[in-house]
């Protein structure tokens, strides 16, 4: 049975509640895109079923990391085990929604509307309905969200208000410094009647980043986190997360996507390779959190679009599924380790892991037990919320 390396672990805040104002909770967002293949992430390796149907992809358990007597960690993860084994990471199964969809974008355009329903997409995303209900003023809302990425996505969309996007805060400083950008705005402040509220939205958000980029930047060039993130996508995003979380407290939500996780074929390496620098950007992320002392003000939702179907193709790989496995990530979990069973391998939904956790719990849960607001009228129904969170004494 492998084990992780011995080594020692840098220093990280208590387990136990803490006073953290509400105004220092922090929210990252991972998405593994393509849909990551959970069950050669979390290897069911007492099921005799999923060796039966993956006889090439199969993992056996004597080379994974044992989390219990039911489930292996695949080896490439390894960075991740002294969090796991401190109780810093919950693993919930079965995570999906009704008549799931096999399409990247339906299914994404699903998780980040938190819509449910493939037929009756939301317009708007749940971080952005977020933003709607949370932030009073347009002075908040500049650097509220940000996702890390070229483009904004549907999730920090809101009717009203929006997160912001950019590959890296020197991108963004070079993008509102640039004349073409400083022209508009200036001409457009000498309008005495904005065409309509949205676009003045959009302008005065613009401004005031703006106003605010070149002390941004500043704080930003200053940022000495002590660790060498690796050279990847998603190690570089998480330390400019990490970067920003140290110079700039007004940012709540961050979004971070990473992928291709879409093996149709001769996925064993490929996956591999994924996971590993998944983990290692994920593992420096946290020890970065540890050191500044900031670990118990973050809490981590790592989620796919869907899983992969159980049975491998005839590819060496596997194809577009439905159920998977997300992970939450926070010193303050009531329940650390496997949060709830994988089902019955044998008793499969159409060749799929079905579902029996609803992916707007989660949300729900994070919505009201960690950032303190009202789930239903962003998620715009009642989903019953999960256990994951130790009570916590909040400072207003």
């Amino acid at each position: 049975m492998a084990s992780s390396k011995n080594r020692t672990l840098p220093l990280f805040v208590q387990q136990t509640a803490e006073h953290v104002p509400l105004s220092q909770r922090k929210l990252v967002l991972v998405h593994l895109t393509g849909g990551n293949d959970g069950l050669n992430t979390i290897v069911p390796t007492q099921q005799d079923a999923y060796y039966r149907l993956r006889p090439n992809l199969g993992i056996k358990a004597k080379d994974t990391f044992s989390i219990g007597t039911d489930y292996g960690l695949h080896l490439s993860l390894e960075s991740l085990m002294p969090w796991y084994e401190k109780g810093f990471i919950n693993i919930l199964h079965n995570i999906g929604y009704p008549n799931p969809s096999r399409s990247h974008f339906k299914s994404i355009d699903v998780w980040k509307t938190a819509s449910g329903d493939v037929n009756k997409l939301y317009e708007t995303g749940w971080i952005g309905r977020y933003l709607d209900a949370e932030c009073t003023s347009k002075e908040r809302t500049t650097f509220k969200a940000i996702e890390l990425s070229e483009e904004l996505s549907l999730c920090l969309k809101g009717d009203y208000k929006f997160g912001i996007s950019f590959e890296s805060p020197a991108a963004l400083y070079n993008s509102l410094s640039s004349p073409m950008m400083k022209k508009n705005i200036t001409r457009y402040k000498h309008i005495n009647q904005p065409e309509n509220e949205l676009l003045d939205y959009i302008y005065q958000t613009v401004h005031q980043g703006q106003k605010k980029m070149r002390a941004f930047r500043k704080a930003h060039k200053k940022a000495d986190l002590g660790l060498d993130f690796p050279r990847t996508s998603i190690g570089t995003d998480l330390k400019n997360v990490a970067e920003i979380i140290q110079c700039h407290d007004e940012t709540q939500v961050f979004y971070v996507s990473f992928g291709s996780f879409d093996t149709h074929a001769r996925q064993a390496h490929r996956h591999s390779k994924l996971l590993s620098q998944f983990a290692q950007g994920l593992n420096i992320f946290i020890d970065s959190l540890a050191k500044m002392n900031r670990l118990h003000e973050v809490c981590v939702l790592v989620f796919s679009e869907f899983g992969r179907r159980v049975k491998e193709n005839g590819s060496k790989g596997t194809d577009h599924g439905a159920g998977n496995v997300s992970f939450v990530v926070s010193p303050h979990l009531n329940r650390a380790g496997v949060y709830n069973e994988l089902i019955d391998l044998e008793k499969l939904s159409d060749g799929d892991v079905g579902f029996t956790i609803d992916f707007r719990q989660i949300y729900a849960t994070i919505l009201e037990d960690w950032l303190e607001t009202d789930s239903e009228l962003i998620l715009n129904g009642r989903f019953d919320k999960l256990p994951l969170f130790k009570r916590l004494e909040y400072v207003v």
